[in-house]
């Protein structure tokens, strides 16, 4: 109450200065606040669920969203700190792909600085280790092959009102006919759908063949990388560690059954999202399986694959993208040998040798 009688007493001292003109456009200046809340979108381009390593429909997916302002050599970190006090805020978005942000009674609004131009960037999962300086933000992610990484960013477009542009999403942008924000997301992982098909038995000539089937399947590649969120190289994952041998998965389990292989036939094999081999080629470690007699045999193969663009050039695997494998495995042939034995041969030279 008190503020709002010194307003009132404000407008009373402007009434006794200025023309009828003159009122109404500081009236209009300082009357009509914005107080309306943060409210993102999340771009139909991408697709989500946490169920399965790979995303396939927004599903309560949880995201980290930071709320930045440019000011060109540096975050305005004074004024440009939406989320006070950390930048960022976590949240989740919505099967209807509408973003939630912080917790259910949580409510965050446009600064009344119309000043400050901010955007947003956003990732998933949600990151432990988030870094902000004067002019980047970064996080850093393990690759266990079943995590999809996603960045996202909203840039608003210019509004131009009464000659005017206003860039940024801000308070008087939204009062100058600015839309709603909307994130828009993209994968930054190689994905590879493995399957596995059983090579042609029918072809042996002698001796017994055991069907065989694939026991587990790793792929050599980084295991650690840093994502830029915002700032210079936005969006690119960078790798940070040395190889690991990268599980394939079926969902969020990894093998925890062998794959038994039909002839002809593509079965299910897994799926592992990795950083994309910018040298067109990936190295599996491929664990096959036969029971022998009552007795499990195993034997791991290092296979590499290439990918080969459609003029037969070796290209690299690209984010976002994923690519069909198939393993063409044949059963096990068991070793028949034959051995054969020369008679013996009288030399042509006879040896006579004096011994005392």
């Amino acid at each position: 109450m008190n503020k709002k009688y010194l307003f009132i007493l404000g407008a009373a001292a402007i009434l006794a200065g200025c023309s009828n003109n003159d009122v109404v456009d500081q009236q209009e200046e300082v009357n009509i606040p914005f107080d309306g809340a943060v409210s993102l979108n999340a771009g139909s381009n991408i697709s989500i669920t946490q169920t399965r390593a790979v995303v396939s429909k927004w599903q309560d997916t949880p995201i980290r969203v930071w709320g930045l302002n440019n000011a060109g050599s540096g975050w305005n970190t004074a004024s440009g700190n939406l989320f006070s006090p950390a930048n960022y805020v976590d949240g989740k978005v919505a099967s209807d792909g509408k973003v939630k942000l912080g917790g259910d009674n949580d409510v965050y609004f446009y600064p009344l600085n119309s000043d400050v131009n901010f955007s947003f960037y956003a990732c998933s999962p949600i990151p432990t280790n988030p870094s902000l300086t004067s002019t980047s933000a970064t996080v850093t992610y393990s690759i266990a092959g079943n995590n999809d990484i996603l960045w996202g960013e909203a840039i608003a477009s210019d509004v131009t009102s009464d000659g005017k542009n206003y860039s940024g999403y801000n308070a008087r942008y939204f009062r100058k006919g600015g839309t709603t924000p909307e994130l828009k997301f993209k994968h930054l992982l190689t994905q590879l759908q493995l399957f596995g098909i059983g090579g042609d038995e029918g072809l042996t000539e002698n001796g017994k063949v055991w069907p065989v089937s694939i026991k587990n399947i790793t792929v050599t590649s980084q295991a650690t990388a840093s994502l830029a969120i915002a700032g210079a190289n936005k969006g690119i994952l960078t790798a940070t560690g040395g190889n690991s041998e990268i599980p394939a998965y079926f969902g969020d389990n990894k093998y925890t059954a062998s794959v038994a292989l039909e002839r002809n036939v593509e079965k299910d094999a897994g799926t592992v999202m990795l950083l994309p081999a910018t040298s067109g080629t990936y190295v599996l470690n491929v664990t096959l399986a036969a029971t022998v007699n009552n007795q499990e045999r195993t034997q791991t193969n290092e296979v590499t694959i290439t990918y080969k663009n459609e003029q037969g050039q070796i290209s690299p695997f690209e984010a976002g993208k994923a690519y069909k494998v198939k393993l063409t495995i044949y059963g096990l042939r068991v070793v028949d040998l034959e051995a054969t034995l020369e008679d013996w041969k009288d030399a042509d030279q006879t040896i006579d040798q004096e011994v005392n």
